[in-house]
């Protein structure tokens, strides 16, 4: 499944994934990790930073990137939007991301 992140959205997912789980899941949880995160090439070019608590990377970069998840990927991003939602923890930054991901 190939969804379109942009900076943004690819921050808040990497801020959104479970920090445990069953260990299947927390395998797919690193994959995803690695597929979200920012290339060292990728960091330069958008002008990455991080100061304490505050990243900042340059406006124009924020533009879709094609990231392809495999089914057991989607599936975890999938199962914790919901955990967010029924908790009543969505965020702004999560709309997107579960327009993209969450078929209902």
């Amino acid at each position: 499944m190939k969804v379109p992140l942009n900076v943004v959205e690819r921050l808040s997912l990497l801020n959104s994934v479970p920090a445990k789980g069953t260990m299947r899941d927390m395998k797919v949880v690193q994959a995803l990790r690695k597929k979200v995160g920012f290339t060292d090439i990728e960091m330069q070019k958008f002008g990455i930073s991080q100061v304490g608590e505050q990243i900042s990377w340059f406006p124009e970069a924020n533009r879709d990137v094609d990231i392809d998840f495999t089914v057991e990927e989607a599936g975890v991003v999938v199962k914790r939007l919901k955990e967010l939602d029924t908790l009543g923890e969505i965020k702004d930054e999560h709309i997107t991301i579960w327009d993209k991901f969450v078929q209902e």
